[in-house]
């Protein structure tokens, strides 16, 4: 091979070599950018699941209720109640005298924009009743809850959440359960555990998200109406 043709193919490599070069870096750059991209996106989805439970937490007042996080359709209770001697009330589970209610958004779903748990409240004594799976596995606050009713016939408040129904938790999971009824009963100034009731949704064999909830229970008591 002569020495020209030595040349050429020498700067055909070098010239092949440093257009793998570019290639590579602008894949990396661009991997990073897509990256920051995503860390950015993810950061954001973040503060606007938590930025309200924050904020509020330095103002109950300052929880919105006009949001659109509290925009939820009307079950439509009209065609799934059968005929009888009753009728449906307009408006929500606050319609019966003496019951109020508040939700939030907590930050207990893996995604979305909703509100993820809510209080329920009655100003006396409600006569209360369950209906609850007679499967062997059950839920923490299934299992909780069926006690509770079995041990009285009336209760004072319900904590409902979304995001995690702490089934499949195993004895962790009670601890939460039974921990999520005395923070409820402390605010509400209740004495007996068994007046406050605990229904739980969401993905199965994962914990609740204790300190966000907890966080929530003093907000939620302070904005019942």
């Amino acid at each position: 091979m002569s020495s020209s043709s030595l040349c050429v193919t020498s700067v055909a490599s070098v010239a092949t070599s440093s257009r793998r070069d570019v290639f590579a870096a602008r894949r990396e750059g661009s991997s990073r950018r897509l990256s920051s991209v995503a860390r950015s996106r993810k950061l954001e989805r973040t503060r606007r699941i938590m930025s309200p439970a924050r904020a509020a937490a330095d103002d109950a007042s300052s929880v919105d209720y006009g949001d659109e996080i509290f925009f939820l359709k009307d079950a439509p209770l009209a065609d799934l109640i059968p005929a009888g001697p009753w009728s449906v009330i307009d408006g929500g589970v606050c319609a019966p005298a003496g019951f109020k209610a508040a939700a939030f958004k907590a930050g207990l779903r893996a995604s979305g924009t909703r509100a993820d748990c809510a209080l329920i409240v009655a100003d006396e004594p409600a006569v209360s009743a369950g209906c609850f799976t007679q499967n062997v596995v059950a839920a923490a606050p299934v299992l909780y809850s069926k006690k509770a009713v079995a041990g009285k016939n009336t209760a004072r408040a319900v904590l409902v959440n979304a995001g995690q129904a702490n089934a499949a938790t195993g004895a962790l999971g009670m601890e939460d359960t039974l921990e999520s009824a005395q923070k409820v009963a402390s605010v509400l100034g209740l004495d007996d555990l068994n007046d406050v009731l605990i229904e739980s949704t969401g993905v199965i064999g994962k914990r609740i998200k204790m300190p966000e909830l907890m966080r929530a229970v003093p907000l939620l008591a302070a904005n019942l109406s």
